[in-house]
């Protein structure tokens, strides 16, 4: 892939048979998977005593009163990982599917302490759900 600077791309621009992308990048807070793990627990507890409180609450109430609660799970909630934080606290997510969930932010949590790989990662996850399902059970 050829790269160009400004200046030759804004002349590329010029002619209507290019097309010239402007790329933005987002910039992302890193949180280490240690503390996705930590932070994923407390959130899954609060999201069920607040279930429990507040039976007519829908879920998006109970994702609102806990990031009032929590200053580190609104940043879970708006920036560093909204889906997880939109699927821990899902009122139908199952038991197995939370532990499904928590087994796989470990793993990514040993490929950062750089015991294991990317592909050990994939394989687990991958055996995991395989396991779940019950494909290979006789």
């Amino acid at each position: 892939m050829q790269r160009y600077d400004k200046e030759s791309l804004k002349e590329l621009a010029k002619d209507p048979q290019n097309v010239v992308y402007d790329v933005k990048y987002d910039d992302v807070e890193y949180t280490p998977m240690k503390d996705v793990r930590k932070l994923m627990m407390i959130v899954r507890g609060l999201s069920g005593r607040l279930r429990s409180e507040h039976e007519d609450w829908t879920d998006e109430q109970i994702r609102e009163e806990i990031a009032l609660r929590s200053p580190a799970a609104r940043k879970m909630k708006e920036k560093t990982h909204p889906h997880l934080f939109k699927k821990i606290t899902d009122r139908n997510l199952s038991e197995q599917d939370a532990v499904t969930i928590a087994h796989m932010v470990s793993l990514y949590e040993k490929k950062e302490q750089g015991k294991i790989s990317q592909e050990d990662v994939e394989t687990a996850i991958y055996c995991k759900i395989l396991k779940d399902s019950g494909v290979g059970e006789s």
